[in-house]
């Protein structure tokens, strides 16, 4: 099996080498990278719920296709095409239900069905107007992540996939109907294991590189800002439930989360998502109303809320999966430090971003159509 993710783990060294499964990822860089502005690698030394380095960070398109990790700035070895992003991983944060990152306590376990980790992009996808952000809920008999709200997105196929973009693209149409025409360059990258809990019993059965690209759905119509997002066709199999989800509602989501014990009792609103059942035949759907309670805290929390017009439980595990919540941070962070349009005067609860002349604008084929 072909390595799809590569480390220049030493720097000035003139070759990569491939990423082993079970083994960090974040770790084999960590000596080498500058850590970000403000933070300490260190884990438990923070108040955040996860590590976080800068990374260089580019895609090979010759021959077969992988990533490259290395350090940033590193002039006799920086490709032309390299971008320098934060990458994640989780540490222990017990208040949200967070953990720290079984590769940095399970022992090294050689997997020959699986000898290298797999690639993965998810989108940090907005409707046209900037206002709203796509998260997706994954079916409950799942193995992997059941019942987690994410943001959408999968694996990078080698088969039909040329780049992170094409793979994006692919995934967003299978599982939400949505076309893809506007995408960015990498806001973060995460190291995603499965099952995220260290003490879990199982070994570990998954383990990613996840790569997060900003995009704009595309609409053949004007969009009013004050208009609902676009619709979606969900994808039964892979998307239980979707939400478009604003700025001010992820806000009190993670001001929730921030709470104390006694704060937390108090319910948030519930919100309009779209659920969907898949028959023998086809694949309907039908407007709800969901507690945004049930993004408060880290995946897998369990899950006591109700649907908002039955007497149902849901699923048992909820929470959003820690890379989502991540990347959803970084792109507050980034929207606000660089002050292009996110967080304006006078927008700060209603914008998550805007699209800006420099982000590329993808045609039917998946090609540049600038």
């Amino acid at each position: 099996m072909l390595s799809r993710v590569w480390i220049r783990a030493v720097a000035e060294a003139n070759h990569v080498e491939p990423c082993i499964f079970g083994k960090s990822m974040f770790d084999s860089l960590r000596d080498s990278l500058v850590v970000a502005e403000g933070e300490e690698s260190t884990p438990g030394a923070s108040t955040k719920h996860y590590d976080r380095q800068m990374v260089s960070f580019w895609e090979d398109l010759e021959d077969s296709y992988r990533v490259i990790l290395e350090r940033p700035g590193s002039s006799s070895h920086q490709h032309p095409s390299s971008s320098t992003i934060p990458m994640g991983r989780a540490r222990p944060f017990p208040s949200l239900g967070a953990t720290a990152c079984p590769t940095t306590v399970k022992p090294l376990i050689k997997n020959s069905k699986k000898p290298h980790p797999a690639l993965a992009v998810v989108g940090l996808i907005l409707d046209p107007t900037g206002q709203y952000i796509l998260l997706t809920r994954r079916p409950s008999y799942m193995r992997v992540f059941p019942g987690a709200w994410v943001l959408p997105g999968g694996g990078f196929d080698a088969g039909t996939d040329f780049s992170l973009e094409d793979a994006l693209r692919r995934e967003v149409l299978e599982e939400t109907g949505l076309t893809i025409h506007q995408t960015s360059i990498p806001v973060c990258i995460w190291e995603s294991v499965y099952p995220t809990d260290p003490n879990h019993p199982d070994p570990i059965k998954a383990h990613h590189l996840v790569v997060f690209l900003q995009g704009f759905a595309s609409s053949r119509t004007t969009i009013n800002p004050q208009s609902p997002p676009l619709s979606l066709t969900l994808q039964a199999t892979e998307v239980e439930t979707a939400l478009w989800l604003s700025v001010a509602d992820f806000k009190m989501v993670r001001q929730k989360m921030k709470n104390t014990k006694d704060d937390r009792d108090k319910p948030l609103p519930a919100v309009p998502v779209i659920h969907a059942k898949e028959t023998k035949d086809t694949t309907t759907t039908k407007t709800e109303l969901m507690s945004l309670d049930t993004l408060v805290g880290i995946y897998p929390q369990p899950d006591t809320t109700c649907d908002g017009n039955t007497e149902q439980l849901q699923q048992h595990f909820c929470g959003i999966a820690q890379g989502s919540l991540f990347a959803l941070e970084e792109l507050l962070l980034q929207r606000n430090r660089n002050k292009d349009g996110f967080f304006e005067e006078g927008q700060s609860s209603v914008v998550w971003s805007r699209p800006v002349a420099s982000t590329k604008d993808f045609g039917p084929t998946g090609k540049s159509s600038l």
